[in-house]
């Protein structure tokens, strides 16, 4: 949508070589003065990630390849 936004790595990405996802560490985006967060999780070799907004609304999403 031509939006600038900036992603910083919060916690070290992990992905092992035997798991098709990131399986651990945390994102923070941000696009003009909102934030959001996602978190890859605990290390499980899942296909799922936590999304949490900046006004605290948490979904859990299924992250691609």
């Amino acid at each position: 949508a031509g939006q600038a936004y900036t992603a910083t790595i919060t916690e070290p990405l992990i992905k092992r070589a035997t798991c098709r996802w990131i399986s651990q560490g945390v994102v923070e985006f941000t696009r003009d003065d909102r934030t959001a967060t996602l978190d890859y999780g605990d290390g499980s070799c899942d296909r799922f990630g936590t999304l949490t907004t900046d006004n605290g609304n948490t979904v859990t999403i299924r992250l691609r390849q």
